[in-house]
């Protein structure tokens, strides 16, 4: 499995990154997690996990979460991949459509000015091999409230 968050600098993507690393660990997946910035001031982060981690690269996610409200990197999704947007509406495109991707939405902004947290909510609700019980218990362990996790969890649609 692999998960790629994207958003701009400062929005928590590399947080986001450790806590799902860590939350994956303690499920005992195997873990890779990578966090890198571009030019443009944007950040990707990759976290691949599974019981066994046999292929060492960081392309096709299986989930991609935009913590912003853009969608710049949709060209790299495999098919039948789901993408979640921090978004007031549900993002559609020709390509998803063609590559038959899934599209969620939750509206972080509304909800927290830390859109990382709701965003890990909302993936956790949509992809059953993360636990909202060790994610919850990972934020307990770094002493950030759950209750945006709640929400993202509840709200996404």
């Amino acid at each position: 499995m692999l998960i790629e968050l994207y958003g701009l600098h400062g929005r928590g993507v590399a947080t986001a990154c450790k806590i799902l690393a860590d939350a994956c660990a303690s499920s005992n997946f195997h873990v890779q997690a990578m966090v890198k910035e571009d030019d443009e001031g944007y950040k990707s982060a990759f976290i691949k996990f599974d019981n066994v981690l046999a292929d060492k690269t960081f392309q096709g996610p299986d989930f991609i979460i935009f913590m912003d409200d853009i969608d710049i990197k949709s060209k790299s999704l495999k098919e039948k991949s789901i993408v979640v947007h921090n978004s007031k509406q549900r993002i559609e495109n020709a390509l998803y459509k063609k590559k038959k991707i899934k599209s969620h939405y939750v509206d972080a902004f509304s909800i927290s000015l830390k859109p990382n947290i709701v965003m890990l909510g909302a993936l956790s609700k949509l992809c059953s091999k993360i636990s909202a019980t060790s994610v919850k218990a990972v934020l307990k362990n770094y002493k950030i409230s759950a209750q945006d996790f709640e929400e993202g969890y509840r709200g996404v649609k």
